[in-house]
């Protein structure tokens, strides 16, 4: 018993995981873009996810939504909860990402003639993971280089 119940655990966490990673990814997208309409309704919906606590929005979820005619089972809910709440997280995050790229770089990337899928594929993208990436790794890598250089 104990054991199905780890893997329902796991298999929910990574569902959540999952779908936190997509809705942040596409509301950074929104919000750096800076599309009308939608990067309003995206800055509302980080702004209730990030300020209300996870169990207020899983019952809201799993009772509320009843209340209107929405049925969902509790690993649904589970999963869609811990989705929401990650990909309010998640939004902020890539968007900060997004908005240290130098600006610099986007120009030079679209005078080169790419366009903006290539931009973010190559150029951007590149820097935006290269900006998480820790000092002890750094230093890593540069005393790796710096001994096939040697030898």
């Amino acid at each position: 018993m104990y054991v199905k119940a780890f893997f329902l655990t796991v298999k929910i966490g990574w569902i959540g995981i999952a779908l936190s990673l997509l809705i942040g990814i596409v509301a950074a997208f929104i919000l750096h873009f800076k599309i009308p309409v939608l990067a309003q309704m995206v800055k509302v919906y980080v702004e209730i996810f990030r300020n209300t606590p996870l169990l207020v929005q899983l019952f809201f979820i799993y009772f509320g939504l009843p209340k209107v005619g929405l049925s969902i089972s509790a690993e649904v809910c589970g999963a869609v909860g811990l989705g929401l709440l990650g990909g309010s997280y998640m939004a902020e995050s890539f968007r900060s990402g997004l908005e240290a790229v130098p600006v610099l770089q986007m120009e030079s990337a679209l005078a080169l003639g790419m366009n903006r899928l290539q931009m973010f594929r190559s150029a951007v993208s590149y820097t935006h993971l290269r900006a998480h990436e820790t000092d002890s790794y750094l230093v890593c890598r540069l005393l790796l280089e710096k001994k096939k250089k040697n030898t």
